[in-house]
Order: structure tokens, then C-alpha cells, then sequence
């Protein structure tokens, strides 16, 4: 990617909009996004003195703009704001992800939920900005078919430098207590995608949208019917979970919106639209979240866990993902250059099981066998669960984006997209919240403030939620993915 590749990038598409482009992938998605989730851990376990139950909880909450990107397109393109449907809300976005990374340096004396709801408005930032420059850039890509993948290979670049940047920053901050400086450099990434929308570099003619005449009309009304759905339920996962229900209450209520959303979407989708769906839906919330449970264990203190990993922030949160950033690259070349010729089916069931493979680690430094065989928990945690897993992940997803795009209709790729995308993003909901469940019901729990801490049932959660759930989903890869090439159309 060097100056060659910039110039014709800029004379194809604009320099004015390679540089919006630039603003919302490296500034916003990336850096600031990556600022507020690489702090997340330590303000709250440390600073906030969270519990695990509560701060997955809160991981829930910050997830939700994600599920909700289906109902913000289609009120941006219903109700555009003097006549543009994106540069009002991308702009109304990044004033609300600037005064949140504001709210978060400024109060010291934050509630939890009063943080997790900062976090969540940068979340909702990150959102809205990538899914309208999403629809844009898709755009373009129609316009210059001989283009190839150019551009979106400027936007993952532009993503995963503005990540690491954040990684390599907040890591070193976090361990010598400087969180309020990690928030307040988020202020000037997030607000930087303001600057190209008021200079008018960002594309959006006035009055070119669809309007609601259009937009509910024909298909178009069973998708609006979808994201409406997908909203209220996220919402509802989201609600639950902040409440403090239950165990069993959050796991019936997981389970009973994510059945009545399936429910809703073989119905209102086309039959192979929905079967991909379903299945890449299941794939996601099958691999349940412990984000709580498993950085609580790798990063708590001895009073906490006498025998454990110990992992500061500077190695869990910095090196760590920098490692698998370079693993996740390694992973598209691999993809690239060797799997191009592969059948679908393969491509998804290989993933799942690797992805499975690598989370055996973690029951190793679990249950500290890599200690008892003198290998150093650093070197087992990062060739294990962070390089395994990275290339793991990024061979799951490059095939479910290449799939999901095949299924868009003509004249409704946008919204499909959008409508897939979010269901796999609701499915990471599903599992946030699965996750939360089975991790208090298990026993494992930790509060830093009291030192109470028990990781007993690690074991057994990290065997059911990161291998045997996953691989139940491996035989459906038979019976709801289409038996085609990577490079075939789907009929």
C-alpha cells in the first residue's frame, strides 16, 4: 500500500473522500472505538471495582448500537435532515462520541452504569459513522468495478493502524494509572470525523435518498419489519441484563428473543437468505462470550488470585494485540492465497474447529498444566488464545462477509448487508449475554473490592461455552450453507 496505490486510490474515488474515509476508519473505528474498549477492562475492574457478573453486564450495553445498525439506516434514509440522509447523522455521532470521552475524563467520581452508558455512546458513534460510510463506499465500488477490493483494503488498513495505535497507547497509560488520559486523547479521535463532514468532503446530495414511500414498499417493508424486530430485541437483552435479573431469567430471555427473531427472519426473508442467516447467526452466539470471566482470570491481582497469570495491562491490552493484528493479517494472506479455490461448507466448519482448538489453551493455563510443564503462562496465553484464536476469527469472518455479500438481492444490497451484518452482531449480543448467565451459575465471580473471588468453575465454562457449543453448530454447516465454490453465484 504505498504512494502509487494512494494516488490511484485518489484519482478514482477523490482525495476528499479517501480522506472522510480516513477519518471515520483510522480516527473513530479504530482508534477512538479501540481507546474505549482497551480502557474498558481496567476502569472497570480496577478503578470502578466491578464485579464479573456487572461487567459483562455492561459489555452487553456497549454492544448494542452494533445491533441496532439495520433501524439506524432506514432512519437515515427515511427521515433525512434538510434534505441529506448521512452527513446530519454522522455528525450528530460524533458530537455524541466526543462529549462521552469528555464525560469519562471529566467525572471522577463516575458510576458504573453512568460508565457503562459513556461507553456506549462512544459505541454508538463508532456505528453510526461505519455504516453510512459503509453505504457510500459500497457505492463507489459499484462505480468502479475494475477497482477490485481497493478500497475496502484502504478501510481495514486505515482500521487495524488506528487499532493498534490505541492498543500501543492505552496498555502502558492503564498500568501507570493514567486512565483519564486514555479518554481524554479519545475526544480529538472521535471528534475527527467532524472535520472532513463540515468541509462538505464527504459525499451526500441533497435530497438523494429514498424517502419512506420507497423504503416500505414491496421487500422493503419485511426488512423494516426485521430491524425493527432486532432493535426491540437487543434492547430487551440490554434492559435485562442492566436490571440484574436472574441467571435464569437472562438466559430465558436470551434464548426467547434470539428464537422469536429466527423465527421472524425465515419468515420474512427469502429461503436461502434466511438458511445463511440462521446459520451465521448460530455461529456467533454458539461461541458465548466469557470477556468477564477470562479477563478477570488472566489479569487479577494476587489478593484476588494467588496462583494466577498476573497479566498487567501493558501485555494483556498492548502486546497481546499487536500480536494479533500481525495473526489476523497473516490470516487474510492465507485466505488469499490459498483458500480462494475452497468450497463454502469447509471454509466455515475448518474455522470453527481451529477456533476450538485454540481455546483449549485457555483450559491449560486454566488449570495451570503449562506452569506444571515449565512453559511460562505469556508464551502459552499468546501462541494459544491470542494467535490461534486471532487467525481463527479472521478465517470465520472473511468467508461470512464474502457469503453475506453474494446473498444481497439487486437494488437492495445496502439493506440487506445491513441486515445480516446486524444479525451476526446480535448474535455477538446473544452470546455476551448467554455468557453472563452461565458465568454466574457456574460460581465464578470476582469483586476486587472485597477480594472475594472464586474461579472453581472456569474450566467446565470455558469447555462448554468455547468448544462444545461451537462445535454443535459444525453439522449444520451441511444443512444451511450452500454447497458452492467461494468464487460461485449463489442461485
Amino acid at each position: 500500500m504505498g504512494p502509487q496505490y494512494l494516488r490511484e486510490l485518489c484519482d478514482r474515488h477523490g482525495s476528499f473522500f479517501v480522506a472522510s474515509l480516513f477519518a471515520v476508519y483510522f480516527g473513530v473505528k479504530g482508534l477512538a472505538d479501540g481507546l474505549a474498549a482497551a480502557a474498558a477492562l481496567p476502569y472497570f475492574m480496577s478503578h470502578l471495582g466491578v464485579s464479573i457478573e456487572r461487567f459483562q453486564a455492561y459489555t452487553i450495553a456497549v454492544m448494542t448500537p452494533w445491533s441496532l445498525k439495520p433501524a439506524i439506516g432506514l432512519l437515515s434514509d427515511m427521515v433525512p435532515i434538510r434534505g441529506q440522509a448521512k452527513v446530519p447523522y454522522m455528525l450528530g455521532a460524533s458530537a455524541v462520541g466526543a462529549a462521552c470521552f469528555g464525560g469519562l475524563a471529566a467525572l471522577r467520581g463516575c458510576s458504573p452504569m453512568l460508565a457503562a452508558a459513556l461507553l456506549t455512546g462512544i459505541s454508538f458513534e463508532a456505528a453510526v459513522v461505519d455504516l453510512l460510510a459503509e453505504g457510500k463506499y459500497a457505492e463507489k465500488m459499484k462505480q468502479h468495478p475494475e477497482a477490485g477490493g481497493a478500497l475496502p483494503s484502504f478501510v481495514w488498513a486505515s482500521l487495524f493502524a488506528g487499532a493498534l495505535l490505541a492498543a500501543v497507547v492505552a496498555g502502558p497509560m492503564a498500568d501507570n494509572g493514567q486512565l483519564r488520559g486514555v479518554f481524554v486523547l479519545g475526544i480529538p479521535a472521535a471528534a475527527s470525523a467532524a472535520v472532513p463532514l463540515v468541509l462538505g468532503w464527504f459525499p451526500d446530495p441533497v435530497g438523494a435518498h429514498a424517502g419512506c414511500a420507497k423504503l416500505l414498499n414491496g421487500p422493503n417493508t419485511r426488512l423494516a419489519i426485521l430491524a425493527g424486530l432486532m432493535a426491540a430485541a437487543s434492547l430487551a437483552l440490554t434492559a435485562v441484563a442492566l436490571h440484574g435479573a436472574s441467571p435464569a431469567g437472562r438466559l430465558a430471555v436470551a434464548l426467547g428473543v434470539s428464537a422469536a427473531l429466527c423465527a421472524a427472519a425465515q419468515r420474512l426473508l427469502p429461503p436461502t437468505i434466511a438458511k445463511c442467516n440462521l446459520y451465521m447467526f448460530l455461529a456467533s452466539a454458539s461461541h458465548v462470550s466469557l470477556v468477564g470471566a477470562l479477563d478477570y482470570f488472566y489479569t487479577a491481582p494476587k489478593s484476588c488470585l494467588e496462583d494466577g497469570p498476573h497479566f498487567n495491562m501493558t501485555f494483556f491490552v498492548t502486546w497481546s494485540q499487536i500480536a494479533a493484528s500481525l495473526a489476523s493479517l497473516a490470516a487474510v494472506a492465507l485466505f488469499q492465497g490459498c483458500m480462494q479455490e475452497w468450497r463454502l461448507r469447509p471454509l466455515f466448519w475448518v474455522s470453527t474447529v481451529v477456533r476450538c482448538a485454540a481455546a483449549a489453551v485457555d483450559l491449560v493455563i486454566v488449570n495451570r498444566l503449562n506452569v506444571a510443564v515449565g512453559i511460562p503462562d505469556k508464551v502459552a496465553y499468546m501462541l494459544g488464545n491470542n494467535v490461534a484464536a486471532a487467525v481463527a476469527g479472521q478465517l470465520d469472518l472473511m468467508p461470512a462477509v464474502v457469503l453475506t455479500s453474494k446473498l444481497c438481492p439487486p437494488g437492495m444490497e445496502a439493506t440487506v448487508y445491513a441486515i445480516l451484518a446486524g444479525f451476526q452482531n446480535f448474535g455477538g449480543s446473544v452470546a455476551a449475554a448467554v455468557g453472563s448467565s452461565l458465568t454466574s451459575a457456574f460460581g465464578v465471580e470476582a469483586d476486587l473490592e472485597t477480594n472475594e473471588c472464586s474461579f472453581q468453575g472456569l474450566s467446565a465454562l470455558v469447555l462448554l461455552c468455547h468448544i462444545a457449543l461451537p462445535l454443535c453448530v459444525v453439522p449444520l454447516t451441511f444443512l444451511l450453507i450452500p454447497d458452492a465454490a467461494l468464487k460461485d453465484p449463489l442461485p
